[in-house]
């Protein structure tokens, strides 16, 4: 590998980054980022990294980066928007996943994404209107859809979350 490729470090760090190997990943990430500071996929993996280890305010510093340089990065600003909600942050939050549906109207994550909101607000219908756009939408990762803890409270509205279930994942419903 040439030292001064930096597509060539990111990229290896983005593959550290996938294997869960994620000290690796952050060294290879900042070498990259080093070298060139004009590739936003550099700074959403890093924004990846530091949120899935819970450093919040680095991942943050790095999806802001990514959107400094491209403002219409969805992955960047979906990434946000879950920093944003973890730190209560939860009108900004809603801004950030306002945009991605301004830039892809049928984006699923946002939609699912401001359902967690409304859980936090205790907005229940909502919080099931958005998720239900979610499902329309693509939405099909049944499996973090039973075990996120960010739903658990539409999972406790168990006429409501059985009859959304029935309809999109008819495969999971206990009737």
């Amino acid at each position: 590998m040439h030292p001064r490729n930096a597509v060539n470090y990111s990229n290896l760090g983005e593959g550290y980054y996938m294997a869960g190997r994620f000290k690796e990943a952050e060294i290879y990430l900042l070498k990259g980022i080093e070298l060139d500071t004009t590739n936003p996929n550099t700074y959403i993996c890093l924004g990846d990294l530091y949120r899935v280890t819970n450093q919040f305010q680095l991942s943050e510093k790095h999806y802001k980066n990514a959107l400094g340089i491209n403002d219409k990065r969805i992955e960047a600003r979906n990434g946000l928007g879950i920093i944003l909600t973890k730190t209560g942050r939860l009108v900004e939050a809603e801004e950030e996943y306002s945009k991605i549906l301004q830039l892809e109207a049928n984006n699923f994550t946002a939609f699912y994404g401001l359902a967690t909101i409304c859980v936090l607000r205790e907005n229940f219908d909502l919080a099931f209107d958005y998720l239900e756009q979610s499902f329309k939408n693509g939405f099909k990762d049944v499996d973090s859809l039973l075990k996120s803890p960010d739903l658990e409270a539409l999972r406790q509205k168990e006429g409501q979350w059985k009859k959304l279930m029935k309809t999109y994942f008819p495969d999971q419903s206990t009737e």
